[in-house]
């Protein structure tokens, strides 16, 4: 080993492994001696583009390989296949990355099509292997290991880049918590004119409502308050409270609505109203918020209310 390291200079996360280096060596070991010309055949045997994909996956310099024999540094080494994806606002981008991302969509279109030329089969696949909650929020990183998956060829091929995949994905509306709406999906796919996807891509929609899992410590709770003359006065006093600290001045609701909107995503989730609550020191059991989410905001019991539903419920007369 002394001798390899003063004839190659070796970098130091491989000198950290020098035990796995001397095993790679000595697999090469006959009677004793070590075939140094078998050795230098399978080191220059050794595929570093097919190995590591260089130009695709990020290159790392805390990795080796052979034909025989790999040693790992000391950072795992990312490919295109696990590596981080950046995913952009479509509805925040200038217009010179709306018209990337309509390239972008457009590419990965066509081999998702190729794949899936019948877009119920691809509707069919998206909900079996990624899937989505009851608001139907599918998540971006399942969204993303669907999609990278389906392209696993391509993207080994060099057909499709990693930028192709962001740019793509960059395409869909996602919400704050990272979801965006699972039928919104094939429509963009399958749209057979392509001139239309820059308008569609470029129309600001609203993004999905949150995903049940923000309900999960609330929203899942079975309401035991029993409502009784007591209890109906204690959550009526609730709702003068709300009323009071919304309307202090002049009312508008949709002010009211945003107070409320804690995270800002355009709806108000349990927790919001939980969290609105704690802010305006209303001090409210669990089972108390869901009464009045249950009873009043959202009777659907949906998870979640927006700003149409706000305002049929929401007024400074509310509590009488």
């Amino acid at each position: 080993m002394k001798i390899i390291y003063k004839r190659v200079k070796a970098p130091e996360a491989l000198k950290e492994h020098s035990d796995m280096l001397q095993d790679y060596v000595l697999s090469f070991m006959v009677d004793g001696k070590i075939n140094y010309g078998e050795m230098g055949m399978d080191l220059r045997s050794f595929n570093y583009d097919k190995e590591t994909n260089e130009g695709i996956l990020p290159k790392s310099s805390h990795s080796i390989s052979s034909g025989r024999y790999s040693i790992a540094g000391v950072e795992p080494q990312r490919d295109i296949f696990n590596d981080n994806y950046i995913v952009l606002d479509g509805r925040k981008v200038p217009q010179n990355r709306i018209e990337a991302i309509q390239k972008h969509l457009v590419k990965v279109n066509r081999y998702l099509f190729n794949k899936f030329p019948k877009q119920e089969s691809f509707e069919k696949a998206l909900r079996e292997k990624a899937g989505a909650d009851v608001n139907g929020n599918l998540n971006v990183d399942d969204f993303k290991s669907f999609i990278v998956e389906q392209c696993r060829e391509e993207l080994i091929a060099r057909k499709v880049t990693k930028q192709d995949i962001e740019g793509f994905l960059s395409a869909f509306v996602f919400n704050k918590h990272g979801g965006t709406d699972i039928t919104a999906v094939a429509p963009l796919i399958y749209e057979p004119d392509a001139s239309k996807l820059i308008t569609i891509v470029n129309t600001r929609v609203r993004a999905n409502p949150p995903p049940a899992v923000l309900n999960e410590e609330l929203g899942e709770r079975t309401c035991v308050l029993e409502i009784d003359n007591s209890k109906a006065k204690r959550l009526r006093s609730l709702l003068v409270q709300l009323e009071d600290k919304a309307f202090e001045s002049k009312p508008r609701l949709y002010k009211a609505f945003t107070a409320m909107d804690m995270d800002g995503d355009g709806y108000i989730s349990y927790k919001d109203f939980e969290a609105h609550l704690l802010k305006n020191k209303i001090n409210a059991s669990q089972d108390e918020v869901l009464a009045l989410m249950h009873g009043w905001l959202d009777v659907d019991r949906k998870g979640f209310i927006d700003f149409a539903a706000f305002q049929k419920k929401f007024g400074p007369r509310m509590s009488g």
